[in-house]
Order: structure tokens, then C-alpha cells, then sequence
């Protein structure tokens, strides 16, 4: 019999399952923990029954195009729990596969709890019913989330995100190790991890490095990270500008002097890591125009400006996510240190906003 399943997507949900089962594991390491994930929550000490890769999809074209591959995905994960019997179910992320899994597990008296709420404070707040029909919990790692629960009959917990509790690298120290000479100017590109979003943001990224390398004041080095492999090898081919490392994300923008980064979790990275930071996201048509009809109406789109509540971070959405207007937003990070100076003591209060136990506390909820 397994204690606990879990099912996590894209890079980030392996990154808070990863550090949700080390915790677990802490409090009672004689606990069985398996599920659909990667290889960091494999080495923190889940079992890993499947690949979390078809799950790593954007927006609904993506996903039916993956479509054969997901329902396999749900299948499979649907004969585990029913196998192994599980006291808890626990969705990480990814909740239009994962709260439907919650629905069939909860029928079956199986405890469940998602975690990561989905941004229902911008759009599909439809789905607030559908959580709590699901879920017997919700754990927020925004703290104005629980808000959005408090006339449905669920607990919604504010957990804290896992990055803003670990403690930056030292700056000096991450430049030494990633060989970055003191006369070099660094900039972190963080494009995405899902093929999708390489698709669209590699030739953005690649000709906006392009214009910043022409018109640059100083010596520049590009520096992409990668999730996985897969993400890496794509990189290389798609971004001739830069280094490709798998490291630690935030090792590499706690280097950089500046990040451009894709809209998400890669965004709140790059706060969390106090990198003076540009903002950019594409997507196909259709799906940028379903989530626009679906999108309250917010004035920001990017995480790190709405826990500030003012545009702190340039963000360029689909338009006007071009190469011309994203290196001009760029020179402005790069080269404005009131804007820079600005920036930086934004993502210290977000920081302190976030850290609240992250995947520690989230354990012990369970």
C-alpha cells in the first residue's frame, strides 16, 4: 500500500513535488510516496510510476494535440490509486488534469488536496465550484488566494512558495562558479521549458539577444537555462547566443545582471532572485484569444507585478512581445540603475510576501 500519490506537470510542479516529498519524508520517513512527476522528485525519494512529460502542454491546442497522450496519462494514474489505495491524493499543479483525478479519488473515500490554487483571481473563476467539489484542501502559495475560497466548503491554506523560504546564492560567489569575468555583463534567458513555448519564444529571445549584442555598451554573455535535456538541446539549436545550462535557475540569475524571462513561474524566479528582470510571452492565436475571453480584467498579466500591484517588471504579451520593443525594454533594465535599484527593492518585498513555510508547511497539513 502507498501513503501518499501525487501528480505533478511542467518543470515547477517537479520542483514543488520534489520538495514537498523531502519534507514528508522529514516528518515520517517511513512514508510511501509515488506518482506521475520527474527526476527531482525521484531523487527527493518518490516512486515515480510516469513521466510527467505529456502534461507539460500550453494552452488548449497543445493539449488537444497531446490529447491521446494525456488520457493514457489519466488512465494509468487512475489504476494506480485504485491499486494502491493511497490515504491522500495530491495534485500538484496542472489542475485541468489533475482535479478531475481529485473528483474520482474523493468518490472513492481517498482524501484529496490540490496543490498550487489556479489563478482563479484572473480568469475562470468558474472554477472555484469545481475545486471544492474535488478537493478536500487547497494549498495557495499567493496569500491573497485563501480569499477567493471563503464561501465554498474547502480549506484554503496559504503554504508560501518553497523559493522565496531558501536563501539566495551569493551573487559573487555564482558569478565565480559560472566563470563570469567582472568586466562581463550577464543576462539570464529563461524561455520556457514546455516545447510549446520554445516554439514561440526561442526566435524572440534569439533576435532580441541579437539586437542587445549590435547595440550593447558593454561586453555581453548570454546565459539560458534550461528545465531538462529536451529543454537544452532545443536551446542550443535555437538560441546560437548563449550558453545552455541545467543548473540551478536560481544560481544563474542570482549572476545575472539582467533576465528577460517568459510570463510564470520563471518570472517569480527571477523576482525571488532579485534580478532586474524584462518580461515576455507568446502563444498561438487561438489560445491567446480563448484566455483573453476567459481573463478578468487585470492591468498586469505578469506574477511578480501583481503581488506588487503596479507594473514594477516591463511585461510584452503576444504584439507586442516583438524584438524591436523587448531589447528596448531590455536597454531599460540593463542600463537605468534607478529603474534597476527600483526593481530589486520590489522583489524583496515580494520575497518577504511569499516565505511561509513553502513545502514544509504544506507537509504538515497533511
Amino acid at each position: 500500500m502507498t501513503d501518499i500519490v501525487m501528480a505533478s506537470g511542467e518543470a515547477s510542479g517537479d520542483r514543488l513535488g520534489a520538495a514537498l516529498t523531502a519534507e514528508l519524508l522529514k516528518l515520517r520517513p517511513s512514508l510511501s510516496i509515488a506518482g506521475i512527476g520527474g527526476e527531482l522528485m525521484r531523487q527527493a525519494g518518490a516512486d515515480i510510476f510516469a513521466d510527467r512529460e505529456p502534461l507539460s502542454v500550453m494552452g488548449y491546442w497543445d493539449a488537444i494535440r497531446r490529447l491521446p497522450q494525456i488520457l493514457s496519462l489519466r488512465r494509468k494514474l487512475l489504476s494506480e490509486i485504485a491499486r494502491r489505495r493511497p490515504r491522500l491524493f495530491i495534485g500538484i499543479d496542472a489542475p485541468d488534469f489533475n482535479l478531475g483525478v481529485c473528483l474520482r479519488a474523493r468518490k472513492t473515500g481517498i482524501k484529496t488536496a490540490q496543490y498550487v490554487s489556479p489563478s482563479v483571481w484572473m480568469w475562470r473563476g468558474e472554477r472555484i465550484r469545481k475545486i471544492a467539489n474535488a478537493a478536500d484542501a487547497v494549498w495557495c502559495l499567493l496569500p491573497f488566494e485563501p480569499e477567493c475560497y471563503k464561501n465554498e466548503n474547502i480549506r484554503a491554506v496559504f503554504v508560501g512558495h518553497p523559493d522565496a523560504d531558501s536563501v539566495p546564492p551569493d551573487k559573487m560567489a555564482a558569478r565565480r562558479e559560472l566563470q563570469i569575468a567582472a568586466d562581463e555583463t550577464m543576462i539570464a534567458l529563461m524561455p520556457g521549458s514546455r516545447d510549446s513555448e520554445l516554439h514561440y519564444h526561442l526566435p524572440l529571445f534569439s533576435d532580441t539577444a541579437r539586437i542587445l549584442q549590435r547595440e550593447a555598451k558593454c561586453k555581453l554573455r548570454f546565459v539560458a537555462i534550461a528545465a531538462d535535456d529536451n529543454a537544452a538541446a532545443k536551446m542550443r539549436a535555437g538560441l546560437p547566443q548563449a550558453e545552455v545550462q541545467t543548473c540551478e535557475a536560481a544560481k544563474v540569475l542570482r549572476a545575472a545582471d539582467a533576465a528577460l524571462v517568459k510570463s510564470g513561474t520563471s518570472a517569480l524566479q527571477a523576482a525571488l532572485s532579485h534580478a532586474p528582470t524584462a518580461i515576455a510571452y507568446k502563444m498561438s492565436r487561438p489560445a491567446y484569444y480563448a484566455a483573453k475571453m476567459r481573463r478578468f480584467y487585470l492591468p498586469f498579466f505578469a506574477l511578480p507585478n501583481i503581488l506588487c500591484g503596479r507594473f514594477v517588471a516591463p511585461e510584452m504579451i503576444q504584439q507586442e512581445a516583438n524584438p524591436d520593443s523587448v531589447a528596448r525594454q531590455m536597454s531599460r533594465v540593463l542600463y537605468d540603475e534607478h529603474f534597476r535599484e527600483t526593481q530589486i527593492a520590489a522583489w524583496s518585498n515580494i520575497r518577504e510576501q511569499l516565505a511561509a513555510g513553502g513545502g514544509a508547511k504544506a507537509a504538515a497539513k497533511e
